[in-house]
């Protein structure tokens, strides 16, 4: 072979396969990132799917039990009889950071630490972890778990944000729950074995050490008045670090709506109360302006104070305590006692007098007027009214 053959047979030199990985670096190198980013933000978008669809569960559940589950064991397996079956309401004390006898514990103040009670719930067991396959957490004021208590009391979880100088300021001390998934770094994660994966507080503090020491207060991804932007999350290592993904719950929807079980034409509310045409309803229904129906069932009927209240069935119905009473005197004497007022479930009678003007028994029956008894003398002073005629035919007044 001649040397003008080798030469054009020969490979690329070291340079020119230098130059041409440095060229291929700048084209797969944005590649990699975006994907990189793109993969993050498909990690975080299904966690904070699951969290979600578990907080729906969670509000299902309200819905029929008229309280908040109990949280589950975190340290179960698949196979065990208990495995998110709920805990015990009682558990054992938050002390020191985390303790697992129970799986769970209660903090000082009264706050349910574990995890999600997927079998209470009704939870496919493969839709209960994190993108990461591990554990969510999950922490409920702990009177919200007991029907008993439940209306009576309210959430006393302290949720934090951080303020304009990225630094953790208390938000509200007042809800009812926390649903917390711990992120891809390792710190204060607990397996789907039931295993912690990395101690809560590392050589350094982090922000997001505040959500696995196990007490009432929780630093929130985002502040919730500003859903769009993720206020707390930093991923740049040091004391301001933080990858939690939170989903916060002050009090059960008031709003919701849901399909009664044994009658699909019928829609159920949980609200305690509502309000038509006000934001601050007042009774179980308020209603400002009218009410359109063709009938209406009520025990009760008052004014707008709640006083002066009467049974419907007074003015419909047969009621003894509508008579203004009969007697023998009232008979004999030919008078009868007129009605006044109606109020408190009874009518208020007045005194009876007889054809010749003379009272008789206060319980006589129904008064019949006689124009001839009766001279007009003067009116009622003003801010008084005419509560009956006198023996005499004039006006008593009163205020």
């Amino acid at each position: 072979m001649s040397n003008k053959t080798r030469e054009k047979t020969a490979g690329f030199s070291l340079i020119e396969l230098a130059i041409a990985l440095i060229v291929i670096s700048f084209i797969t190198t944005p590649l990699i990132m975006a994907y990189n980013a793109y993969l993050k933000g498909h990690q975080i978008s299904e966690t904070r799917t699951t969290l979600r669809h578990i907080r729906d569960a969670i509000n299902v559940f309200i819905d029929a039990n008229g309280r908040y589950p109990i949280p589950a064991s975190l340290a179960t397996v698949e196979g065990d009889p208990n495995h998110g079956v709920e805990g015990n309401p009682t558990p054992t004390a938050c002390a020191g950071g985390w303790f697992l006898a129970d799986g769970m514990c209660e903090t000082a103040s009264g706050v349910l630490i574990g995890a999600v009670p997927f079998d209470a719930l009704g939870l496919d067991i493969k839709r209960i972890n994190d993108y990461w396959g591990n554990r969510i957490l999950y922490a409920i004021t702990a009177s919200r778990t007991n029907e008993i208590t439940y209306n009576a009391s309210a959430g006393i979880i302290t949720v934090q944000v951080l303020d304009n100088a990225r630094l953790p300021i208390n938000y509200a001390n007042d809800y009812d729950m926390v649903l917390l998934s711990f992120g891809g770094s390792p710190e204060g994660g607990i397996s789907d074995a039931g295993a912690f994966i990395g101690v809560c507080v590392n050589a350094t503090p982090e922000y997001e050490d505040e959500n696995c020491d196990f007490d009432d207060v929780f630093l929130l991804e985002r502040n919730p008045g500003d859903q769009f932007k993720d206020g707390t999350v930093s991923r740049v290592p040091g004391n301001g670090f933080y990858d939690d993904i939170t989903l916060e719950q002050k009090q059960f929807p008031q709003d919701r709506w849901i399909e009664s079980e044994t009658n699909k034409d019928f829609a159920i509310s949980n609200a305690q109360r509502i309000g038509i045409g006000t934001t601050n309803p007042q009774a179980n229904v308020h209603v400002i302006g009218d009410v359109r129906a063709d009938n209406v069932l009520s025990d009760s009927i008052c004014d707008d104070a709640l006083a002066g209240c009467f049974d419907p069935e007074i003015i419909a119905g047969d009621v003894a305590d509508m008579d203004c009473g009969s007697n023998a005197i009232a008979s004999s004497s030919g008078g009868e006692e007129p009605v006044l007022s109606i109020g408190n479930s009874r009518v208020r009678c007045a005194m009876a007098v007889n054809t010749a003007g003379t009272s008789v028994d206060p319980n006589g029956r129904k008064f019949k007027l006689n124009s001839s008894l009766f001279a007009y003398n003067t009116p009622c002073p003003l801010g008084e009214r005419m509560i009956r005629f006198n023996s005499s035919g004039g006006a008593e007044c009163a205020p």
